[in-house]
């Protein structure tokens, strides 16, 4: 199979300024920043404006010097002067800066001056550094580095790392639906922390907490050690006019400030989705090989079962296994023969004995303790090993033809506090800011070469934008972690959707939950084997996606708050794909058979039309659903289309193909193609003709729709077929097998 792309090349910047305002807009989301105040007063995912109607901008920094900063504070939105320019802007990055004073609603002034600045990112990443500066002698109690309000009808979830004053760890995630007025969530050191629904959101990451200077009384910032414990200093509440996030540097402590006293503060605001979801990796059979070199016919029993991508391990770092380039060259030339992908497997953080770095910088760059093991752990906040790594990582793209790259991050690991390198804080030290460094590196150095390449990563349920914004695939998860998570788990973190990724799922072994939780969420399997048993078991629903034109599709999700598709069992969803015809896929969840109607809100979106005549097929089935079909156009025609009555097993899917047909022959569905090239129907001799693209030698179910007449002659690359015909459906059912990459098709109809 001749795999063609439709990836867009890099996306890239639109900056446009007037009088008023500097607005910079990239694939999804558009930013408008107030030249009176230098502050974000528009920021725009999809269309729709996390600050409307919340009268706030972002950062929304203030000072104080009052016990409650609310009886007087000192805003940098209530500044009318401010100075903001655009300093560069290139298509991939744009840079702003402003300055002001701090002021009250009144423009009073206080003794200190802001600047703030923006580097922006063709991902919608803001890389924001807030700098204030004491003008005069005085006393300060509140310092605020981040304010801001967002609109609550798009806040209905938030995300939250662990407080990592209590708990050191970066897996543990903690979430819920946004419902009533109240305290989401409070703590010393939050480092990142995201609010959304299940198609959009914006996100704050902090790296380091060193900054917050409590009882800092001299211009050096030096800290007072007698200053108490630094309190809650970020936190997030929901009330009736908007969700409200605030993060604190000198929080309610009484600090004696000098006339050039300054404070910086960093910080990062992203946005989900960074990019816009491509279909194009939806419909993946990956095989990931347990061996560095797999021999030619395991390649091909992979291919014979469908599998079209190999990700690959190889030793590239090592000194003691060094890469065998001609070895891989010989399996990559192999696997292309016969139409299969390879892209290697890279860990981005382990330093095995055999690494020629080990012995001079082991301890220096690892993760915490270093025990002498036959490994470690290498921080991505070690400038070294980033550097390092990146140049092999070149290395291994520019020196062989592989399709792209598999990047395994250690997601649970992404924290440090060894000072030899730079970890050391008063908390431990997130490190996801360097792992984007290395995952965009890659990103873009495999890009550069072919813009066909795959960018895979392990991000686990790690649901960053930031980092997820460089990745093509993710993989979220095992499959038994998936299928144990609830509804909203599945949502929050294995939903790739939201981050414009297609998604992976780790399998160890198959049965008919795996499968659903898999067509739902469409994550593609990763297999460790090539056992045909298991690979048959979801080979069938593989077929139907790939004949339909799963990679070119348009994708409404089942799983989201206002799914396209409403079904009225709270089991079952149901997935919409459009692609010229429709594909509904029915899920159910549940260990129970289940009934379930559904309803359709919105037919213009999906091109349904009451004036034309639709047939509804069951591919597994083998046939045509004239119920189902009866149902849609009546209600076409009546109001709401609703389709009832659908039946679907438990943990089954059911997959009904959708298509405007007129009363003439046609190739109704091609189990085992890549889909029609071409077919037309000529009514003069009562023949149809059509084209399919196929695998070589792999068998192809081919369905043939005849709604007058009966077939007599079916031709195969000009061979006679037998054929079984079906007179109630007008349906012929045939199996053909070619050689070529294409066969064609005549069918005769005597009438």
């Amino acid at each position: 199979m001749s795999i063609k792309s439709n990836i867009k090349r890099q996306r890239m910047l639109n900056v446009i300024e007037d009088p008023k305002t500097i607005c910079v807009e990239g694939e999804t989301f558009k930013y408008r920043f107030s030249k009176k105040t230098g502050l974000i007063k528009s920021i725009s995912v999809l269309g729709k404006d996390f600050l409307e109607k919340t009268g706030s901008e972002i950062p929304d920094i203030f000072i104080s010097n009052t016990e409650s900063p609310e009886n007087e504070e000192y805003s940098a939105k209530y500044e009318q002067e401010a100075e903001c320019e655009i300093l560069s802007a290139t298509p991939y990055e744009v840079n702003i800066r402003s300055h002001g004073i701090y002021r009250s609603p009144t423009g009073k002034p206080f003794p200190a001056r802001y600047r703030v600045t923006y580097e922006i990112e063709n991902d919608g990443n803001i890389f924001i550094i807030v700098d204030s500066k004491i003008t005069d002698d005085c006393e300060i109690k509140w310092l605020c580095i981040s304010r801001g309000k967002l609109n609550s009808s798009l806040c209905k979830y938030f995300i939250h790392l662990s407080d990592q004053n209590k708990n050191e760890t970066a897996i543990n995630y903690i979430y819920g639906e946004i419902k009533e007025d109240g305290l989401l969530f409070s703590g010393e050191f939050i480092p990142w922390c995201w609010f959304g629904n299940d198609e959009s959101g914006m996100e704050i990451s902090i790296w380091d907490a060193g900054y917050q200077r409590y009882g800092a009384n001299l211009i050096s910032g030096k800290l007072d050690e007698n200053a108490p414990e630094i309190g809650m200093n970020i936190s997030a509440s929901a009330k009736s006019d908007g969700v409200s996030y605030e993060i604190m540097a000198i929080n309610g402590k009484t600090t004696q400030v000098n006339s050039g006293w300054e404070h910086t503060a960093y910080f990062a605001l992203s946005i989900t989705p960074p990019k816009i979801y491509n279909p194009f990796f939806s419909n993946m059979r990956v095989w990931k090989s347990e061996t560095y070199y797999p021999s030619e016919d395991q390649i091909k029993e992979a291919k014979n079962n469908g599998f079209d991508l190999m990700i690959l391990p190889i030793k590239y770092f090592g000194k003691t296994f060094p890469h065998e380039k001609a070895k891989t060259d010989n399996i990559v030339s192999i696997a292309h023969k016969h139409n299969i992908k390879v892209i290697p497997y890279i860990n981005m953080m382990e330093i095995d004995q055999d690494y020629d770095i080990f012995d001079e910088h082991a301890i220096e760059w690892h993760i915490e303790s270093f025990d002498n093991n036959s490994n470690v752990f290498a921080c991505p906040g070690a400038e070294g090993w980033r550097e390092y790594w990146k140049s092999h990582v070149d290395k291994i793209i520019d020196e062989n033809n592989f399709d792209g790259i598999f990047l395994d991050i250690y997601y649970d690991k992404l924290l440090c506090r060894n000072p030899l390198h730079g970890c050391q804080r008063k908390y431990i030290r997130p490190t996801f800011i360097w792992v984007r460094e290395m995952i965009k590196h890659a990103y873009l150095k495999a890009k550069s070469k072919s813009q066909d390449s795959i960018v895979m990563a392990n991000t686990g349920i790690m649901p960053l934008s930031m980092i997820c914004s460089w990745i093509d695939v993710r993989c979220s998860g095992n499959s038994e972690g998936i299928i144990a998570s609830n509804s909203l788990e599945k949502r929050l973190f294995h939903n790739s959707f939201r981050l414009g990724c297609n998604s992976l799922m780790k399998v160890d072994e198959i049965d008919q939950q795996v499968i659903a939780n898999s067509i739902l969420l469409m994550s593609s399997l990763i297999f460790s084997n090539t056992n045909l048993e298991e690979v048959n078991l979801i080979t069938q629903y593989w077929d139907i996606l790939r004949f339909f034109g799963i990679n070119n599709a348009k994708w409404y999700p089942g799983f989201i708050d206002d799914p396209l598709a409403v079904s009225k069992s709270p089991d079952i969803y149901v997935n919409i794909h459009k692609d010229g015809s429709l594909l509904f896929t029915c899920v159910n969840l549940s260990d129970e058979d289940s009934y379930t109607e559904i309803e359709i809100e919105d037919t213009q979106k999906l091109d349904l039309d009451n004036k034309k005549h639709y047939i509804i097929y069951e591919p597994l089935a083998q046939k045509l659903c004239n119920d189902l079909q009866t149902d849609l156009s009546l209600s076409l025609i009546y109001g709401t289309p609703i389709i009832s009555r659908i039946f679907v097993p438990k943990y089954g899917v059911r997959i009904f193909f959708i298509k405007s047909c007129e009363q003439t022959p046609i190739l109704l569905f091609a189990m085992g193609s890549d889909g029609i090239v071409d077919q037309a129907w000529d009514e003069d001799k009562s023949i149809l003709k059509a084209e399919i693209s196929v695998y070589q030698n792999v068998q192809v179910n081919v369905t043939l729709y005849f709604p007058t007449g009966k077939l007599s002659h079916i031709f195969a690359d000009g061979q006679d077929v037998n054929f079984v015909w079906d007179d109630e459906q007008k349906l012929a059912f045939f199996n053909v097998v070619s050689s070529k990459k294409t066969i064609t098709i005549e069918a005769q109809r005597i009438d």
